[in-house]
């Protein structure tokens, strides 16, 4: 390969944010397997951080074996184009971040080259191909700092038609991704070969093998000539040891699954049956299914990998899923049990209908004071339950509380919970509503609950939170750092015992706040009641009752009909509500 002189750097890098991505093909490779005919030589995925005019900051593993000239093929950022250069490196550092990577500045000089001018090298993997995986939906879970060193461990395989990819009964090491062709999944039962399902360009196969290792439950031959991408299981746990965003490959993984097959035995996590998802948050996954044999509805949550598969999450979780499985309160949701399935936790819960409390303040705002006082009560009884357990919940917040239609408040998510008075190294937890003590990492108690519980309360009543959120370690050190800001000064109109409630709260000092729940109940319970009192007499001065008898023939229905729509929507526009009923069999004389 053509040797040039390299001059010093005279223009300034400009670094990539996020980074790019190259394809470098170098000529001396270790560990080449040349067994199969079609296998064709491979090369190397590699980040570019930085570059200038004729100058390029890379982030490689095993830079040390690139001592010559070699070709890299750039992608622009929207994997439309590419250009090719001739580069060779200057010098070699250890990045500091990642033992694994080091960092290298090199020269280059743009190629113009026809493709059939290209080296031998160039042709795996080629740009096409890399547009072709990061295409692909499960494949663009990974974490961009895990996308080179996943990619770098894929293997390229061609199968000719009629050659056996997978074997039934064979326990499996590796899942493929096809880019070319077809194949034909097939079942081997009772001596007859049974035709399953076609598999083409862009499908996964043989998943199980990363998800669980076990046998395979079906064959898959080639019924075309194929073009494949094999990912070892062997070589991706490795990988995920080393980069633990790459996990964030598996939750996909399992989601594609259970969305896209229709077979049910693809969709069943012990006694349950997945059937459809419900929604996504930060750490979970939620679907709706049923108990298969009682018929019942359930909710399913499954965690993400990324928090799934830390050791200490895992161990801390399975100590409190036994008492958490074992909670029996109308406010909190009911845990009917716990699964461990492909590398992750399933929590099967009790399906429940309405909405989060979420949802409710970003359509209304802020709730009438009585109907917060309501919810908080009810918040409140169930974390005196959970506490007398001697669970704290760590993340009370609106997304957590879950309103049914019957006005019944549910807490979700105990999943973060941890014993009380704990050492708190994860910090869990929302920033908005964070106590003081999660912040600063320090043990936890009932009391982190209660400021939470304020915080939440200054956002039902006020219709925002206390504290500016632009900048979220701005935001941490006001809550370890200020006091909460006196809500007399947003809105003076608010009774004065939540503007203490809240106040006493959100203490910074925990020895200041409420010492239990139970001491929050009680002062809660009674200002209910005047509330409610307060509401009734209001609604009783303000409503009355007009009665309208309207009498028509039936040839006149439509008609009458559409008369009552317009009418039903005029007296919505002015808050009235209507209450209309069919009497039948009703005659009346001329």
């Amino acid at each position: 390969m053509e040797n040039f002189r390299i001059e010093r750097r005279t223009s300034e890098r400009k670094k990539l944010d996020p980074m790019g991505i190259g394809i470098a093909h170098i000529e001396h490779v270790k560990s080449i397997d040349d067994s199969h005919d079609e296998f064709r030589k491979p090369a190397r995925y590699i980040d570019i951080v930085d570059r200038s005019c004729d100058g390029l900051c890379l982030r490689v593993t095993g830079a040390e074996e690139i001592s010559s000239p070699f070709v890299l093929e750039i992608c622009s950022h929207d994997r439309q184009a590419w250009e090719t250069a001739l580069c060779e490196h200057r010098w070699v550092i250890r990045d500091g971040k990642h033992d694994d990577f080091s960092i290298m500045g090199c020269c280059f000089r743009k190629m113009d080259m026809a493709p059939e001018d290209k080296p031998k090298a160039l042709y795996i993997p080629r740009s096409e191909d890399y547009g072709f995986i990061r295409s692909t939906r499960i494949f663009q879970a990974i974490d961009r700092s895990g996308v080179c060193p996943f990619l770098n461990i894929l293997n390229f395989r061609v199968v000719k038609s009629g050659e056996l990819i997978m074997k039934q009964g064979e326990k499996g090491d590796a899942c493929f991704l096809i880019q070319k062709g077809t194949g034909i999944v097939f079942i081997e039962k009772d001596q007859k070969t049974h035709r399953v399902a076609r598999v083409k360009k862009g499908d996964l196969i043989g998943e199980m093998a990363i998800l669980t290792g076990e046998v395979r439950n079906a064959g898959v031959m080639a019924e075309t000539d194929m073009e494949l991408w094999s990912l070892e299981k062997d070589k991706f746990d490795r990988l995920m040891e080393k980069y633990p965003d790459i996990r964030g490959f598996l939750t996909e993984l399992i989601t594609e699954r259970f969305v896209s097959r229709t077979k049910i035995a693809d969709r069943k996590i012990g006694k349950y049956l997945i059937q459809h998802k419900i929604g996504t948050g930060g750490y979970a996954i939620v679907y709706g299914g049923k108990h298969e044999l009682l018929n019942m509805p359930v909710a399913i949550k499954m965690m993400k990998h990324d928090m799934a598969m830390e050791k200490t999450f895992l161990h801390n979780f399975r100590n409190e899923a036994r008492m958490i499985a074992q909670f029996n309160h109308e406010n909190i949701v009911k845990v009917y049990d716990i699964e461990e399935r492909y590398r992750t936790v399933f929590i099967i819960m009790e399906l429940l209908e309405g909405a989060s409390l979420e949802e409710i303040l970003e359509n209304k705002t802020r709730l009438p004071y009585a109907k917060g006082i309501d919810y908080l009560i009810q918040i409140c009884s169930g974390l005196q339950y959970a506490h007398a357990k001697g669970i704290v919940h760590q993340d009370i917040k609106p997304a957590n509380i879950f309103i049914t239609h019957e006005d019944t408040v549910k807490i979700l998510d105990f999943g973060l919970a941890c014993p009380s008075a704990t050492e708190n190294t994860d910090t869990p937890g929302t920033p908005f509503y964070m106590s003081p003590e999660q912040i600063e990492m320090d043990s936890v108690d009932e009391r982190s609950d209660i400021y939470a519980l304020g915080i939440m309360t200054y956002e039902m009543i006020l219709g925002q939170r206390p504290y500016p959120e632009n900048d979220l370690l701005k935001l941490m050190d006001l809550h370890v750092e200020a006091d909460i800001p006196d809500p007399w000064a947003t809105d003076p109109g608010i009774p004065g015992e939540l503007r203490d409630f809240i106040l006493k709260a959100c203490s910074r000092n925990r020895s200041d706040r409420y010492k239990n729940i139970g001491e929050i109940l009680s002062f809660l319970k009674p200002l209910k009641d005047g509330a409610s009192q307060g509401d009734t007499l209001a609604i009783s001065e303000k409503r009355k009752m007009t009665s309208l008898f309207l009498f028509s023939s039936e040839s006149r229905q439509l008609e009458l009909n559409k008369l009552l729509e317009e009418f039903a929507l005029k007296a919505q526009q002015l808050g009235i509500t209507i209450k209309a009923a069919d009497f039948k069999n009703i005659h009346i004389s001329s």
